[in-house]
This record gives C-alpha cells, sequence and structure tokens, in this order.
C-alpha cells in the first residue's frame, strides 16, 4: 500500500511557507534563496539595449529540463510544436537540433507537451506527445537513448481512456539507471480524480507498462535520487477529499509499488 509521508508533506509545506515569505523580495525584483548562497533576480527578455539576447525567435518557451552535465538542456515550444536543444548551458539552440522532426519520424503527433530527463544520463529523455495531434492532448509516450536523434514508442500496456472525460498523462520521470535498467513513471488526470500511475522499465527489452494501484489526479512525481538504494518513488495527487503526498516502495522485478 501507498503510504502518506508526513515528513515529505511537511517539506511541501515548508517550501509553500518559504515562498510565501519571499513575496516581498519578489515585488522588488529580488528572491532570496539561500541569502549565503543563491539569489534569484530578473532577467528582462528582451532587454533594452540588448537586441541579441533572443537566441531563437519565434518561439513561445513552456518547459526547459538540466541535465545533470550542466550544459545539455532541452525545451519545449507547444504553440509552435517544437523541441528545442542546447549542448552548451543554453548560449546557443541550434536549429539543426530541434528534435520535432526526429519525434515524427518514429510516428509521434506533436506538440510534445512534457518532457523528462535522467538525472545520471543527459541522453535519455522522454517525451510525452500529443494524442492525434489535432491536438488533443497528451496522450503517447516516446523515448530517446541519444538525446533524440531516434525515439521510440512506448506505449505497450498503458491504457489513457478516451473519456469522457479525457484521461491526460500529467507528468513524467526517469529513474537512475540500476544494473542496466531504469523505470519510467506517468501520471494522468482526468480532473475528477481518477487518474493512475503506471510505470515502465527500459533496459535491453521495453517492459510493458503496469498501473500501479493508485488512484487520483497526479500532480507530479519524483523518483528517488538514491533510487538504487531506496527504490523510493513520490507522488502528490489529488481527489475528490484533498491533496495528498505519498511515497511507495518499488519492487522493480515485480514492476509494483507498495
Amino acid at each position: 500500500m501507498w503510504r502518506i509521508d508526513k515528513g515529505a508533506a511537511l517539506a511541501v509545506i515548508i517550501t509553500v511557507a518559504l515562498l510565501s515569505g519571499s513575496s516581498a523580495a519578489l515585488r522588488t525584483g529580488i528572491a532570496l534563496a539561500d541569502p549565503d548562497k543563491l539569489a534569484w533576480s530578473i532577467v528582462a527578455t528582451p532587454a533594452p539595449g540588448q537586441p541579441n539576447n533572443i537566441i531563437v525567435s519565434p518561439s513561445e518557451v513552456n518547459s526547459i529540463v538540466i541535465g545533470t552535465d550542466g550544459n545539455t538542456m532541452y525545451s519545449l515550444d507547444i504553440p509552435n510544436k517544437r523541441i528545442f536543444k542546447s549542448l552548451d548551458g543554453g548560449s546557443t539552440w541550434p536549429v539543426q537540433q530541434e528534435l520535432g522532426a526526429r519525434l515524427t519520424e518514429a510516428g509521434a503527433y506533436l506538440p510534445a507537451w512534457n518532457i523528462a530527463i535522467a538525472p545520471d544520463d543527459p541522453s535519455f529523455i522522454v517525451a510525452v506527445t500529443d494524442g492525434n495531434g489535432a491536438p488533443n492532448g497528451p496522450k503517447e509516450v516516446f523515448a530517446s537513448n541519444d538525446g533524440g536523434t531516434s525515439w521510440n514508442r512506448v506505449m505497450s500496456g498503458l491504457v489513457i481512456s478516451p473519456g469522457p472525460p479525457d484521461e491526460f498523462i500529467s507528468s513524467v520521470d526517469i529513474s537512475v539507471d540500476y544494473g542496466g535498467n531504469r523505470d519510467i513513471a506517468i501520471g494522468t488526470r482526468t480532473g475528477t480524480g481518477n487518474g493512475k500511475v503506471w510505470v515502465a522499465k527500459i533496459g535491453v527489452v521495453v517492459h510493458t507498462w503496469k498501473d500501479q494501484g493508485i488512484t487520483g489526479d497526479v500532480v507530479a512525481m519524483k523518483f528517488s535520487p538514491t533510487y538504487t538504494s531506496d527504490l523510493s518513488l513520490a507522488i502528490v495527487y489529488s481527489n475528490g477529499s484533498g491533496t495528498y503526498v505519498n511515497i511507495g516502495i518499488r519492487d522493480t522485478s515485480a514492476n509494483t509499488t507498495n
């Protein structure tokens, strides 16, 4: 059985409290994450007198993921149906590294709605793509182990309800490598609290997706950074009763979560 972890819930509450407490600093343009280590400031894009700080135009950036190498970045542009890639920490985003065409060659429909990057390999990425290109929302999963040069559709066993109400993939994450394998988790939402958590193992053979036995609209999920030792998967989900933070312990052989 999944369990509510009070420590994790407390961490979420503290984070929200800290962000709320920094509102005055945000209004002045500076947010102090840690006065001794890190400060955030507003950067205007474009900025007056700096016409060259627009790197890709036109573009509407919806999300960015950053590899642990500090150089590899992927950026989603949902309205323009593009996936940008940078290998120099975001300084340049070459047109030839745009990955949308590679995804469509593999059978995906654009736009890509979400993207995740492996915490130990910036070349291993997972994209959540549109169901039919109409668009009709995030419903399919594609994985790449070479930085988006080639993609594989990962849908065996995954059941996304066409509705009503429509079910959509709302979150995605990738575990660290363990013995040549790694897990991919997705969460879904319906708007009525009937979403699910699914996990697939990817290694030499792509194993089928398996429902992890929890019901609720998934808001966020994350594999533990020390997954090889603790096998933990944390999720935030909601239903008609409230919003919950749960941590499950994975049985990677059976592909179940308890």
